[in-house]
């Protein structure tokens, strides 16, 4: 019974998304970095074979859209609009070859190469449950997330929950190592001899 309260047999994962990106100003074109972080929080081992990553773009928005009394959603059940894909990378792994433990995350980065007018994308990731899939069903772990194109310019930035961060551009220097005064080695200097007193010289007699 316990066994059936707890749900061990099937696995459980968190999706989380972190973005970056990066002006190739000679091409007039961005390039995107998705970094997927998948996190086993179940009790059994997480076994992956495949998923997607989709990168729509939200701004600017498409006729379609902006027109639309009630503008197209991206399937069924669903309730996002149907932005403009520009972006498709579909995960594939071998049987046994990416594996998570319990309690443990991976993660999973995918590049994109996209237009610099594109000022904000929307970013979709699925992974499919492959326990789930060999009892038939089609469930899954899903995330979405928007990441702001137009901050940072040619600098790398992030993007995770919505929260941007700048990335230095340099190295950060050094903090000068505090030196010990009673441990500084003096140099070598001769010693000092002491004054010898002066005697007044004899009168003649």
């Amino acid at each position: 019974m316990v066994f059936v309260r707890t749900r061990q047999r099937y696995p459980r994962a968190n999706i989380k998304h972190c973005a970056a990106h990066w002006a190739i100003a000679a091409e007039g074109k961005v390039l995107l970095r998705v970094t997927l972080t998948v996190s086993n929080i179940g009790d059994i081992l997480l076994q992956l074979r495949s998923g997607v990553v989709f990168v729509r773009q939200a701004i600017p928005p498409p006729t379609k859209i902006i027109k639309a009394d009630d503008p197209p959603h991206v399937g069924e059940g669903f309730y996002e609009y149907e932005w403009p894909r520009i972006g498709k990378k579909c995960l594939k792994w071998e049987k046994g070859k990416y594996e998570i433990e319990p309690r443990e995350s991976d993660s999973i980065a995918c590049d994109f190469i996209i237009l610099a007018d594109v000022e904000t994308v929307v970013i979709y990731s699925h992974l499919e449950n492959e326990t789930r899939k060999r009892d038939g069903s089609e469930l899954g772990w899903s995330f979405s997330s928007t990441h702001d194109l137009t901050k940072g310019g040619s600098a790398m930035r992030k993007s995770d929950g919505g929260q941007f961060k700048p990335m230095p551009t340099e190295k950060p220097k050094p903090e000068r190592e505090k030196i010990d005064r009673q441990q500084t080695v003096q140099p070598d200097t001769p010693p000092q001899q002491p004054a010898q007193p002066r005697t007044p010289p004899k009168k003649p007699e």
